[in-house]
């Protein structure tokens, strides 16, 4: 292994880098100099700019001369480089932006930014921004200075020496200097993405969300490796939660598309005065276009995950996928089921037709500020409803790739465009050689295959991941370069497909790297294009994916199975979408469709293979192999006479049930013709929404799965959202051979079949079974048929009760629809639970709250073979027994919602175990021997009761990075020092620990922690000192810790933290460090009440999106707090009066002031034409309201309870998008203003307890009349 050579020469290089910078801050002041003269009335702050200007170059030149005439180690050399590039592109960035505003004041504007804004008053503001990036570059450069440069080398020079004669390895010495400069240079934020060199790409993204215009044209984003029901009855609301959409690998290409397209979200198309009158009807509109696989989703994922975005929409983000196939109507039940989920509890009500779609989903979004992300749309059709159904106050992201499906009035458009050359070799070089540099005696090659790759992120992922395993072949750059001629077309596709030339050769790209999947295995490229059969833009679970493979031939488990999905994953072939689920990007999908449909088509090589295919793994057996049935098949006749041959069928649209023959007026799918012997896997995914059976729909399901059965050779059966009814009692009885069973039935089944069809017992060959019942009343499933499965690997039974069976129902003559031999299933002994134990078991999943015993069969011991095991909703379940200790083999381990007192201490003989989740509310102890758990790295033992933390948890140093002891620790008092020995931990959760006083000094060793919960710790009275030492930590929540009256004197260290909770806690002063987090975006400190005095200057703090202040003790408004341009939130405390520099704060958008003895508002509060929120609760010596407040354009809640106002002013009518009007316990309020009634958008007026008895008969018709008109608005 070759180990970290020698310092060589490179002082030079890195000296003439910074003699390149000093030339370029030299031309961005003469830029200044120059605007200077042109526009005398800004000549103040240009003046400024000049100044800090002049202040770094002398810095400048030190560093050239200090670095040239050095030895710089190589490592260090190139990250010096790298932060030097960094602050040359900040640097042109901030010339392009004073090149914009030059041009802005000179009148010379394109026609679309004259829609946007107009005048001298976005040029100060522009200039002020730009004065603020100014210095935040400064700030960042000086910490470059000759003197950390120096030590630096010293350093990594020792560390070279010392590595080589400890024989450590390459990458360790790499990461052992990488601490070090990470110590000692400006950080870039977590989170953030590399600056590209040269092109469109902008400054970091924390800089680039400063105000400023967005320049002309878009950029392409792109990621590496991977990376996109029911009648019942909701019970309540819940907190929603809005998950991030997961975004994997490196990106390139991003910050300007992403920022242009966030600035129109923010701000919309019109901003100045001069902005057409005619207010926007429907809501905010972006479409993201670009050909194929250009990175379109991956930039609306960004623009989705944003914390910008996040503060913009309070009332939260959703993500919808449209697809090729998908109506109008299916893309919004997609919409409505998204939303429900995520803000309501219980399962959201079905949708019976489009009118009452519209209707719902309407009425549930109104008055709400919510980002709608609508994903691959391909038809003006699928989303003509949006305008007329969203509200105003809603934004909406479209993905397409044709621009003309979205209608052009009042929409903004965003062309994503190829990467340009630089960040197309970085994001090749990523994926091949995981280096943004090919190595020299390849570069050539390796650029020239580059540039045929025409700057699409999907083909130059795919191709750098298919060459990563060979990456040092001359030969195989070659045969790609070859490959990739634009004479050639290497392709196979549709005729008549409507594709440009790239996406042609992406298409191309993509079937080679499938079929590169054969050489090493027919069956690899077999099992692939079984991803092809799931739907559009379907996330696909990993489990299910994996059982599937599970049975192939040179596969043959689970583990091999997971193994080569991971493979998939790392060729760039399948998409992460989360933890449980994966994707495949539409554009490879349709490559493997044009694949399967082909002459040539891949054979299948499930099942019987000694007539299917040759020795080279082509097809003997002739016709096609692989079925879809889409729905959209124009003759199903035509289609059913071409089936003899199938052996893979995928269903994705029950719409074929009820196709009919024209000239014999029968059913399509009871054609004779549907006869396929060959057939080994039936797939259907059905849509929740689609799955309404009539009787005679389930008559021709049935019909149709009959004839399924008919082959002997059937292996798979997945039936996902299958009607129950169309299982009839004996089917599986017909399938011999079958080997995984997947089912899931669909929620709009309130009342099921008694019993799942036991006949299930005949399955002898079964390897995976996974029934899963999501309806109101469960199926029950007999155990004993289970029990004859002798050969099952997995098992998986969810929401489901078990028959107590006292005598065999399940043998070959059983009566399927007998039940009254079983006990009631409250009534259930654990014993009837043995006979789903089979011995070979590798995963075992059951949930079941019908069992009557306390503790699982000691049986569950001789599972030797067991890798996963999961337990949930078994209430009476107390104890696990010792035997569980024999599971030697076991990675994940589950238990939740039981009444288990303890653990078994034979628990530290799982050497196995990596995952171990325990959610139990009467769990007490956890045994020592936990410690034992070496290869543990996630624990989670949350909402429980524990008397202790095991000391021995210090042993779990090695892998383990999650710790989540959320809720459990409320009668604890000590939290062991063992804990400061877990250095690889990413995450600890301590929320609720209420007895514990302090924290073990030796926490401060946990370097690499990223996430600290210490809410609700109501004794802790101090920090320790070396917290500060965490300078990785990016979140500390302190919300509750009312004792805790400081924080340390060092807790500026924290150099990355982005958010600091303070709610209810006991501090009285922050320390002066607190600015120096240069990363800070939110600070909570509501409700403090011992904070009187913020002495602290915090208006450094430029990228603070969120300050609270509100029911704290602070009598006085700091000066600073108006210098925080970029603050998005801000509530103060209960003040006399607001500084008139208020109005400043132009990106504000929420404002709090309750509580406050305040007599009157400032002029300036007009200025915030941002602001959608007003909140001035019980401000009782309030008496009015000021004229300016008309100005607020984008006000959206107005908050005014239990104030003193008298009247309401007439320019209240300038408050088009007002859509709430608090006025309770308003006693001195006698009338309200006619204007009130000329508001589009207002929806609530709450007047109890007011000096108004009720709301006017003029107001109140009105709003009556509004809320009809659109609950009853059809298309």
């Amino acid at each position: 292994m070759a180990l970290l050579g020698s310092e060589v020469f490179v002082g030079a290089a890195v000296g003439a880098l910074f003699g390149q910078l000093g030339a370029e801050i030299t031309i961005f002041g003469k830029g200044v100099t120059r605007f200077c003269k042109e526009c005398p009335s800004h000549e103040e702050v240009c003046h400024e700019i000049e100044v800090d200007i002049l202040l770094v170059k002398p810095v400048i030149e030190d560093l050239q001369r200090s670095v040239s005439a050095s030895s710089v180690n190589a490592v260090a050399s190139e990250t010096i480089k790298e932060h030097v590039r960094n602050l040359q592109n900040d640097v042109r960035q901030m010339h392009l932006d004073l090149e914009e505003i030059r041009i802005r004041q000179s009148g010379v504007v394109s026609s679309f930014l004259k829609q946007i804004v107009w005048g001298n008053g976005w040029v100060d503001k522009g200039l002020r921004t730009l004065q603020s990036r100014v210095k935040d570059w400064i700030s960042k450069y000086h910490m470059l200075s000759p003197v950390l440069i120096s030590e630096v080398r010293e350093m990594v020079a020792e560390l070279s020496q010392d590595g080589a004669r400890a024989g450590l390895q390459v990458n360790e010495v790499h990461e052992m200097v990488g601490k070090i400069l990470q110590a000692v240079t400006p950080a870039e934020p977590p989170g953030s993405h590399p600056v590209a060199p040269t092109g469109a790409v902008a400054a970091t993204p924390s800089t680039r969300f400063s105000g400023t215009l967005p320049l002309p044209g878009g950029v392409a984003a792109t990621s590496v490796c991977g990376v996109v029901p029911t009648h019942g009855v909701p019970t309540a609301p819940k907190a929603a939660y809005f998950p991030p959409i997961p975004v994997e690998g490196h990106l390139y290409g991003l910050d300007e598309g992403s920022w242009e397209v966030q600035w129109t979200l923010r701000h919309g198309q019109y901003e100045s005065p001069h902005a057409p009158s005619q207010p926007r009807q429907g809501p905010e509109i972006v479409c993201i276009h670009g050909m194929g696989g250009v990175g379109k989703t991956t930039l609306a994922k960004l623009v989705h995950n944003s914390e910008e975005m996040k503060g913009h929409f309070p009332s939260g983000r959703v993500w919808a996928v449209c697809g090729q196939l998908n109506t109008g109507f299916q893309v919004l039940q997609g919409l409505w089921r998204k939303w429900w989920k995520l803000t309501q509890i219980g399962e959201p009500p079905s949708l019976d037709d489009q009118i009452e779609g519209e209707s719902r989903l309407n009425e549930i979004l109104s008055g709400k500020k919510v980002l709608v992300v609508i994903d691959d749309v391909w038809r003006p059709s699928q989303i003509d409803w949006v305008e007329r159904v969203l509200p105003r106050n809603c934004s909406v992201i479209i993905t397409t790739r044709n621009a003309g499906v979205v209608p052009t009035h009042g929409v903004v458009g965003h062309q994503v465009k190829p990467l340009g050359d630089r960040e197309s070799l970085k994001l090749l070089c990523q994926c091949a050689f995981g280096t943004e540099f090919p190595p020299p005696e390849l570069s050539a090659v390796v650029e020239q295959v580059c540039q045929r790759c025409g700057g699409l992120p999907l083909a130059l992922r795919v191709v750098g991941g298919n060459l990563s395993t060979h990456c040092e072949d001359a030969d195989m750059w070659e045969s790609w370069l070859e490959f990739l001629d634009p004479s050639q077309k290497r392709c196979q596709i549709q005729p008549g497909s409507n594709y440009t030339d790239f996406e042609e050769r992406v298409i191309g790209v993509l079937q080679r790297s499938i079929d590169a999947l054969k050489r090493e295995n027919p069956v690899f490229l077999d099992m692939f294009l079984d991803l092809v059969g799931f739907p559009e833009d379907y996330r696909i679970p990993r489990n299910v994916i994996v059982a599937l493979w599970s049975i192939y031939p040179t596969v043959g488990d689970m583990r091999s199975a997971k193994h080569r999905l991971e493979i998939f994953i790392r060729l760039s072939l399948v998409e992460v979408q989360d933890d449980n689920h994966v994707s495949l990007h539409d554009m490879t999908r349709e490559a493997g469709i044009f694949m399967i449909r082909s002459p040539s088509e891949p054979p299948v090589m499930l099942g019987n293979l000694d007539t299917l295919a040759n020795d080279d793994g082509e097809s003997t057996s002739g016709g096609q192999q692989r079925l879809f049935l889409t729905g959209n098949e124009c003759d199903g006749d035509l289609v059913a006479r071409h089936v003899q041959n199938v052996r893979k069928l995928s269903w994705v649209a029950p719409e074929f049930l009820t196709k009919r023959n024209e000239e014999t007026g029968t059913d399509v799918l009871s054609s004779d013709s549907w006869t396929m012997p060959r057939l080994v896997s039936f797939c259907a995914f059905w849509n929740e929404s689609d799955v309404k059976f009539h009787e005679r729909c389930q008559i021709v399901c049935q019909q149709f799965l009959r004839r399924i059965a008919e082959s002997a050779e059937l292996r798979i059966l997945l039936l996902l959202n299958l009607s129950p009814y169309a299982l009839v009692s004996d089917w599986f009885a017909t399938l011999p051979n079958l080997q995984v069973l997947i089912v899931e039935f669909p929620l709009h089944f309130q009342y099921l079949p008694t019993i799942f069809p036991s006949s299930v017992a005949r399955l002898h060959n079964l390897r995976v079974l996974d029934i899963r019942f999501n309806g109101l009343q469960p199926m029950a499933v007999d155990p004993v048929a289970i029990e004859k499965l002798a050969a099952l690997k997995v098992l998986r039974i969810m929401r489901f009760n078990l028959l107590g069976a006292t005598d065999d129902m399940s043998g070959d003559d059983a009566d399927d629809s007998a039940s009254d031999m079983s006990l009631p299933v409250e009534q259930v002994p654990a014993a009837v639970v043995d006979k789903l134990l089979m011995p070979d078991l590798e995963e075992f999943v059951f949930e079941c709250k019908g069992l009557r015993d306390t503790g699982l069969s000691p049986t569950i011991g001789k599972l030797t073979a067991l890798r996963c095991l999961k337990v949930s909703w078994c209430d009476e379940l107390t104890r696990v027994p010792p035997e569980i200790g024999n599971l030697r083999n076991l990675v994940k381990l589950t238990i939740s919602h039981s009444s288990l007192g303890e653990l078994p201490a034979t628990i530290g003989q799982l050497q196995c175990l990596t995952k171990m989740v325990v959610f139990v509310s009467s769990l007490e102890s956890v045994p020592e021997e936990i410690g034992d758990l070496r290869m543990l790295a996630r624990l989670d033992i949350s909402v429980a009761e524990l008397k202790a933390v095991p000391t021995t948890i210090g042993n779990l140093s090695g892998r383990l990075e999650h710790l989540d002891f959320a809720c459990a620790l409320a009668k604890i008092e000590e939290i062991p020092k063992q804990i400061g020995q877990l250095t690889n931990l990413r995450k600890l959760d301590l929320q609720g620990a209420t007895l514990i006083t302090s924290l073990p000094s030796e926490i401060s060793n946990l370097h690499k922690l990223k996430s600290l919960g210490l809410s609700e710790c109501e004794s802790i009275e101090a920090l320790p000192d070396g917290i500060a030492q965490l300078t990785n930590l990016e979140l500390l929540d302190l919300d509750g810790c009312a004792q805790l009256e400081g924080l340390p004197e060092e807790f500026g260290n924290m150099s990355k933290l982005k958010e600091l909770r303070l709610n209810g806690s006991g501090i009285v002063e922050l320390p002066a460090s607190i600015s120096r987090l240069e990363w800070l975006r939110t600070l909570h400190l509501q409700d403090c009440q011992q904070l009187y005095e913020l002495r602290v200057e915090l208006g450094c703090l430029t990228r603070l999106k969120e300050l609270y202040l509100d029911a704290s003790s602070i009598t006085e408004i700091p000066r600073w707090i108006t210098n925080l341009l970029r603050l998005t939130k801000l509530g103060l405390p209960p003040v006399t009066h607001l500084p008139d520099e208020i109005g400043d704060m132009e990106s504000l958008e929420t404002l709090v002031l309750k509580k406050s003895d305040i007599t009157d508002l400032p002029a300036s509060l007009g200025r915030l034409h941002t602001l959608t929120d007003l909140d001035l609760q019980n401000c009782k010596q309030l008496t009015r309201l000021p004229a300016e407040i008309g100005c607020l354009s984008q006000l959206e809640r107005l908050g005014l309870r239990g104030s003193g106002v008298v009247d309401l002013p007439s320019s209240i009518s300038g408050l088009q998008r007002l859509a709430k009007i608090f006025l309770q316990e308003c006693t001195q309020l006698t009338r309200l203003p006619p204007e009130l009634a000329c508001l589009p958008e207002l929806k609530e007026v709450k007047l109890e307890a007011s000096g108004i008895p009720e709301l006017p008969s003029w107001l109140s018709s009105r709003l009556v009349k509004r809320a009809a008109a659109k609950k009853h608005s059809s298309p």
